[in-house]
């Protein structure tokens, strides 16, 4: 049986991922005679043909310059070359995920060949050896980064990072009674569904069917960053704050007049990703960061008040989605199910971002759930990722999630069950994290619908 480690890591590329690549591969420390793996010329051509036409339309041409998580270059190796990965695990998640939505479709060789294409493009040489599909010498061998590569050693990432100037910011707003109203003047859209209802209406009338095709810029910002937005902007008291991935920026909302910036220096290994967005309460702009931080601004100047790490990129966790505050916590959980992550939504103090509570989506076995998962013992569990807005019903203070779909992504037959509670709609208490109800809208979800 594997380890949920090693799995969980093999599992980390799934969805985004049609075809896998393996950094290296040499005998474990463990195992002193454990097989070396080699592969040919002719394998590797192979798999550069069998790429191009499954692969490189998510990751790239060059194998890092997709969409998808890159498979090749120093942070491919940084995420992969662990001693708890192996290259049956690689050879296993390729067979099972590519094609996209056709895992197992194509002959065994087209797999292997793709995974010595891999090999070589990482900087390992060509052998004389064909690769061979023997699970059990596949096993034996583990992943480390090529010979002649350097990889920095990184301090560990903190935990916990304070702000140069303490923790408490120097403005005021919105308060709780402005959150719980929700602008109903329409003059301020305070969260990235407009209201804890998540209804995403205004009551502004000046623009209409009859003159919206007539409506003009009136300024402009150029952010100066590559890449697009996925950014819900949110609007308190004439000032807008919005997010590209790793960036903060403040302006005002009716000259576009930049007012401040912050920008993110990653602490741990991250999952570049998009951001969408932030939430905002008593002079606090929060929001999560690609390696797994939630972090906390001074809504007057943009200064960093706290930052705590919350999810583990090296376990596919990323912090995609704008959090959400009520009263004195931010909800939040981390994307994506695609990755191999057991999700989970939690709980955090809006004023040190300590943890209060965490509901996990993904069921740990004798859970409460864990029974709708039929896989086979070798065949981890996951999904459940949590990106889209979050909504409260404030007078009987339930939290409304909606969970994504299941992983392994498209391979249903794997997972079996229902897989309880991807793609489910949860009702949970937010003081305590207990779910008051459920309701699974797609189980067994075969084509990554999400919720």
């Amino acid at each position: 049986m594997r380890s949920f480690a090693a799995e969980g890591r093999a599992v980390m590329v799934l969805g985004a991922l049609t075809c896998v690549a393996t950094i290296a591969a040499t005998p474990s420390a463990a195992q002193p005679s454990a097989p070396s793996v080699t592969f040919t010329r002719a394998q590797a051509d192979a798999g550069s043909g069998v790429y191009a036409r499954a692969c490189a339309n998510c990751h790239g041409a060059r194998l890092d310059d997709g969409v998808a998580v890159p498979l090749a270059g120093s942070s491919f190796i940084q995420k992969w070359a662990t001693p708890d990965r192996s290259l049956d695990d690689l050879l296993f998640v390729t067979t099972t995920s590519m094609p996209r939505n056709a895992g197992g479709t194509l002959p065994a060789s087209d797999y292997l060949a793709v995974v010595a294409y891999m090999l070589e493009r990482n900087g390992y040489a060509v052998g004389t050896t064909e690769l061979v599909a023997d699970r059990g010498q596949l096993a034996r061998v583990h992943l480390t980064a090529p010979v002649g590569t350097v990889t920095a050693q990184k301090a560990p990432a903190p935990d916990f990072v304070r702000g140069d100037g303490g923790i408490l910011p120097h403005s005021i707003g919105p308060a709780h009674a402005e959150l719980l109203a929700g602008s109903p003047d329409g003059r301020d859209w305070l969260t990235h569904t407009r209201d804890y209802a998540g209804t995403r209406y205004s009551p502004l009338a000046q623009i209409t069917s009859a003159n919206a095709g007539h409506l003009r810029p009136v300024c402009m910002l150029q952010v100066a960053e590559p890449g697009n937005f996925q950014t819900g902007p949110v609007v308190h008291a004439g000032v807008m704050y919005f997010t590209t991935v790793l960036t903060t920026i403040a302006i005002d909302a009716a000259t576009c007049r930049e007012k401040w910036r912050h920008t993110w220096k990653p602490l741990a290994p991250e999952i570049r990703a998009n951001n969408r967005g932030v939430a905002i309460k008593d002079g606090r702009v929060i929001r999560g960061t690609t390696d797994g931080y939630l972090l906390a601004l001074s809504s007057d100047s943009g200064k960093m008040l706290w930052a705590r790490r919350i999810g583990d990129a090296s376990k596919g966790e990323t912090i995609t989605m704008a959090p959400l505050v009520y009263d004195s916590l931010v909800f939040v959980g981390p994307a994506v199910s695609e990755f191999g992550i057991r999700g989970w939504i939690a709980a955090f103090r809006m004023d040190n971002g300590e943890r209060v509570w965490r509901f996990d989506i993904v069921p740990a076995p004798g859970e409460p759930g864990s029974e709708t998962w039929k896989q086979a013992s070798d065949v981890p569990l996951g999904g459940g990722a949590v990106w889209t807005p979050l909504a409260i019903d404030a007078k009987a203070e339930l939290l409304f999630v909606s969970a994504a779909n299941p992983a392994p992504d498209f391979p249903e037959a794997i997972r079996g069950g229902t897989n309880l509670y991807t793609n489910s709609l949860l009702a949970i208490h937010l003081r305590t994290g207990k779910l008051a109800w459920y309701d699974q809208m797609v189980p067994n979800d075969d084509h990554d619908w999400d919720l």
